[in-house]
């Protein structure tokens, strides 16, 4: 038997339920008639299960189980924890039909992992005789976690068999009632037809006191920020997924435009600025669309418009709107510069300031990481699973060769005449930008691989670039096929 296997059985030792001893009192007698509610909170210490490097810490989650005997359930599970070792979730989910006498609950964590089996990161287990007729709220320490005093924040209360129905009733009833009271903001003050009187007396008193006693409780107020909440898209819809695969395409854009005008001399002509022109308002609509788009907050998807800016606005919204403002100076400097379309080049390589502005909007690469969260949701078979992760990790290497292309040959761009750098000595001043590029990306792909070729480093700075790209591309290039094998084998 394994440690995981030990520890279940050492946890399962209880001491003899009530049936057994004949000691039963009122209490006893009233647990059994109800369910649980169970409240996973947090977790705190837990291993990190993810070797591979820059590949963040483990992804924490954790499934509730029931057992009856020799059989066991799943009850619910947590949401995902992207990279962290202390996840707080605050999740909660019912147990019905549990036997304290006789039934078990079991607290399982995993990190969840693409392409192969998730990695156990502890259990810990609660028998019912254990939990007190008032509730449980304590932490629990986890068996087999790999790691010393890894824990588990938990709450355990006993709740009327009928209390999720009346809730989920009366929240129905609140969502109709605050539906129609907005339908009826937008229609004519007109008085209704007169109604025949009823004989049906109780009935209507009946309905006047329940609207009293929900107005009472549950006070509805709509003001105009609140009816904006009609116009949010939720994570599933149509349109937003259409929208993130367009934001994608345009932080590739980004990501090889960027670097690529900064390096190289790339004339500013017509095309080049139409389509740059075309990113820039796509960014701008994205500002809007933004703070109309929906999130997953624990486990929870929040539609609320006031709710969605404020969170907004405490990550991403200043950035947002820095970057949209560098997207329209340089377009706007360009138009300025002159009437003649080679002119444009000077934007680019003016200044060492421009260019540092324009390496800036470079943090849109940040967004990618929401991206693939959005991506990993729909996937689910392990086949589309395989598929996703070769695919990021593919374009992730090409990012990065793409940025150690870019940065070469800019370091071996001579300022003068008189410079010797590697693009002096290899006669490729006269060539045009992609024969650069090309040479370039040559380079850099013998990094990678036991090949060589006639460009060298001849100055410090680029023979110390050429030595870090050298442990970038064993490191990098070795870990994308290591996956890739892992991948396929799994």
């Amino acid at each position: 038997e394994g440690p995981a296997e030990e520890g279940l059985a050492e946890a399962l030792e209880i001491e003899p339920s009530p049936s057994e001893t004949g000691e039963r009192s009122a209490a006893w007698d009233l647990r059994r008639k109800q369910r649980l509610r169970v409240d996973v909170i947090s977790a705190e210490g837990l291993r990190d299960a993810d070797w591979v490097p820059g590949g963040g810490v483990s992804d924490p989650y954790c499934v509730v189980r029931h057992r009856k005997g020799s059989e066991t359930k799943d009850s619910f599970q947590t949401h995902v924890i992207q990279d962290s070792l202390n996840p707080v979730w605050n999740h909660f989910g019912y147990v019905p039909d549990f036997s304290p006498d006789r039934d078990t609950l079991e607290f399982w964590i995993y990190d969840k992992d693409f392409g192969k089996e998730h990695d156990l990161l502890g259990f810990a287990i609660v028998p019912g005789m254990k939990i007190p007729h008032e509730g449980l709220d304590c932490s629990l320490e986890l068996v087999d976690s790999g790691v010393h005093q890894a824990s588990l924040k938990i709450k355990i209360t006993f709740e009327d068999d009928g209390q999720q129905e009346v809730d989920a009733l009366i929240a129905i009833a609140l969502d109709t009632w605050q539906l129609a009271g907005l339908t009826a903001e937008s229609l004519p003050s007109t008085p209704p037809p007169r109604r025949p009187p009823s004989t049906d007396l109780c009935g209507t008193h009946s309905l006047d006191l329940m609207k009293s006693s929900l107005a009472s409780r549950h006070p509805v107020t709509v003001n105009s920020i609140d009816k904006l909440d009609r116009f949010v898209a939720a994570p599933s819809a149509q349109r937003l997924l259409f929208w993130q695969a367009m934001l994608s395409l345009a932080i590739l854009y980004d990501a090889f435009m960027i670097p690529f005008t900064l390096a190289f001399e790339v004339a500013m002509d017509t095309q080049l600025l139409a389509i740059n022109m075309l990113v820039a308002a796509f960014w701008t609509c994205d500002f809007v669309v933004t703070m109309f788009s929906a999130y997953q907050s624990y486990g929870a998807t929040e539609m609320r418009f006031r709710f969605i800016v404020a969170r907004y606005m405490k990550s991403w919204m200043l950035p947002d709107i820095g970057l949209i403002f560098l997207d329209w100076f340089f377009i706007l400097s360009w138009l300025s510069d002159g009437s003649s379309v080679h002119g444009g080049a000077s934007v680019f390589r003016t200044s060492k300031l421009a260019r540092a502005l324009r390496a800036i909007r470079l943090l849109r690469l940040a967004k990618v990481a929401s991206l693939s969260k959005l991506l990993d949701q729909f996937t689910h078979s392990k086949a589309s699973v395989m598929i996703v992760d070769m695919t990021k990790s593919s374009v992730v290497l090409l990012v990065c060769t793409h940025l150690v292309v870019c940065t070469w040959f800019a370091l071996g761009n001579p300022e003068n005449e008189w410079s010797v750098t590697w693009v002096a000595q290899a006669n490729l001043l006269g060539m045009g930008v992609w024969a650069q590029y090309a040479t370039s990306i040559h380079w850099a792909v013998t990094q990678y691989t036991p090949a060589s070729m006639e460009v060298t480093p001849t100055n410090l700075n680029e023979r110390g670039f050429a030595v870090a790209a050298d442990l970038l591309g064993l490191i990098g290039f070795s870990t994308f096929i290591s996956s890739i094998t892992t991948m396929m084998t799994q």
